[in-house]
């Protein structure tokens, strides 16, 4: 890209090494995370709502107007009845892992389909956060890439960054992540329900800190603890 060609990059973020909570998911819909990219700063109606599957790392991302629960229950059908198998049949994730929006806790259509939905406390979904910031960061590099070359050109043309959100989620699903060893639409199609031969593979990878890990748990089932109520305390 034109930033890397003049050796600055202004979109890069600093990287924060740091233990992270856990999450471990054993087969391909087991579990969801779900949150709001809030773009409302730079338009009125500027929210997309991003789902990953955890295993494959597989995001999925469709438009909101506002964050009622009306709209979150209608975007969140049509990417529900979106999410097949090879046949064609419908199938709907066990567990959704979201923040406390009011609109994601109080939905109609997550009990419809019979989907469990938790939240751990004082955070929401982190990997899903971690992809939204990756989405954004690709979705702004392409909106520079545009403007630079309108410029060049000389033409007058407004582009948006609405223009670019599912370019960017194509891009994040088509590169190589760490965390699987694949790219997140390489792992979706090899852990399709008619190809299980990719599955021990795939868990190698989603879960292979559970074998490196040499820590020793701090509590024993059955100790007593106290859990704090309050963030800062």
């Amino acid at each position: 890209m034109e930033y890397d060609r003049i050796g600055v990059n202004p979109f890069k973020n600093v990287v924060y090494n740091f233990k992270r909570r856990k999450i471990v998911s054993h087969f391909r819909n087991d579990i969801w995370g779900i949150d709001l990219m809030d773009m409302s700063k730079e338009h009125p109606s500027g929210y997309v709502l991003i789902c990953i599957d955890y295993f494959t790392r597989y995001v999925r991302g469709a438009f909101m107007k506002h964050k009622s629960k009306l709209e979150f229950d209608n975007t969140m059908q049509m990417l529900l009845t979106n999410n097949l198998w090879s046949d064609d049949v419908v199938v709907f994730p066990k567990n959704i892992h979201s923040d406390l929006e009011k609109a994601f806790i109080y939905s109609d259509v997550l009990p419809q389909h019979e989907i469990n939905i938790y939240h751990t406390e004082f955070m929401g979904s982190p990997i899903c956060e971690r992809a939204i910031r990756s989405i954004k960061e690709i979705m702004f590099k392409l909106l520079y890439e545009e403007q630079l070359k309108i410029k060049k050109e000389g033409i007058y043309k407004n582009v948006y960054w609405t223009h670019f959100v599912q370019d960017a989620i194509n891009i994040y699903n088509n590169r190589v992540h760490r965390s699987i060893g694949m790219t997140p639409q390489e792992a979706w199609d090899k852990s399709n329900v008619s190809n299980t031969d990719e599955t021990p593979i795939l868990l190698k990878h989603a879960n292979s800190y559970v074998e490196k890990s040499t820590e020793k748990p701090k509590f024993k089932v059955g100790d007593k603890v106290v859990i704090a109520n309050d963030k800062n305390k």
